[in-house]
């Protein structure tokens, strides 16, 4: 009988001794594979984020670069309308994002709009006299509108 109590001691001492650091190293492994997984996601995003930045850095480069109209001569003066409306139309063929493009005359009413739906009206264009955008415009800075997004995207 004392020998089976001792049998039993040796066992559990043995089955401990066994099990346990399989069960810490169990436990230790997947905590380590979370922390590392966390790290691994967290490097992914930011490389995609850094990515997307650079892309719409080069998208904004891009739509500058095709919106700058460099003019030869010091004087300022309205540009004809039907010269305005063909530049509307090869830059929404240029930019197929942009959803609207308009020219703003020196008086600050809006002269020419197209958006995707075509040319707007006489009636619908606008005073942009005290707008932001015209204001910067008038003392010869480049201005961009927020972006609004839509189901389809950023607008």
């Amino acid at each position: 009988m004392h020998r089976g109590r001792l049998r039993n001691k040796l066992f559990l001492a043995f089955t401990l001794v066994g099990i346990v650091p399989l069960v810490f190293l169990g436990i230790l492994s997947v905590y380590s594979l979370y922390l590392f997984h966390e790290a691994d996601v967290q490097t992914i995003e930011d490389n995609l984020l850094g990515q997307k930045i650079s892309e719409i850095s080069e998208a904004f480069d891009r739509i500058l670069g095709t919106l700058e109209l460099t003019v030869a001569f010091e004087q300022t003066s309205d540009i004809e309308l039907s010269q305005q409306k063909f530049l509307l139309e090869q830059f929404m063929q240029e930019l197929p994002a942009l959803e609207e493009i308009s020219f703003i005359s020196l008086s600050g009413r809006e002269s020419a709009v197209l958006n995707q739906a075509g040319f707007s009206s006489d009636e619908e264009l606008l005073d942009q006299n005290l707008s932001a955008g015209f204001r910067a415009g008038k003392t010869g800075e480049i201005y961009l509108s927020p972006v609004y997004f839509t189901l389809a995207g950023p607008a």
